[in-house]
């Protein structure tokens, strides 16, 4: 086991939640982020497969722009 997975494991944070989490309410505070504060705060119910199918969408929509266009 790596020291970072034996630190997760000791610990209960998974990698990075340490650093972030302190930042968090100053981050949140400053107003910089209403849409990533609305989020924090009241939440949001990650649907994967309406995500996965919002991006595969924006993904294909791009794809068939290029190939449109002409050379």
């Amino acid at each position: 086991m790596s020291p970072a997975s034996a630190n997760c494991a000791a610990t209960g944070f998974r990698t990075g939640q340490r650093v972030i989490e302190p930042a968090l309410p100053s981050i949140l505070s400053g107003g910089r982020f209403p849409t990533f504060e609305r989020l924090a705060t009241v939440g949001y119910d990650f649907d994967l497969d309406e995500l996965f199918e919002f991006g595969l969408q924006r993904l294909l929509d791009g794809i068939s722009v290029l190939l449109d266009e002409k050379p």
